[in-house]
């Protein structure tokens, strides 16, 4: 399932996002990785507001994934992004 939620945030992550809720609860955060990091790439405003309505513990992971999304987009943006976020692994 992770797989068909990959290939359908390429074009559509809202829709990938909202077929995350079907999934299982242990499969779920590598879907949020997944999801985030297209959405990172397609349009990384609306990346955030969606990782801050994601459980507070995937959130660190999902937008160090929108992140690393925008760097293939905008690599100046994504910097200025990745020193945003607060100290820890995904920094």
């Amino acid at each position: 399932m992770n797989a068909v939620v990959g290939e359908v945030a390429k074009k559509d992550p809202r829709k990938a996002a909202e077929m995350i809720g079907k999934m299982d609860a242990a499969d779920r955060a590598g879907a949020y990785r997944t999801v985030a990091e297209q959405y990172g790439a397609l349009d990384f405003g609306e990346a955030q507001t969606w990782i801050r309505s994601l459980p507070a513990d995937a959130q660190e992971s999902a937008m160090e994934s929108a992140v690393e999304g925008l760097s293939n987009k905008n690599p100046v943006e994504a910097a200025k992004h990745l020193g945003l976020m607060k100290e820890g692994n995904s920094k």
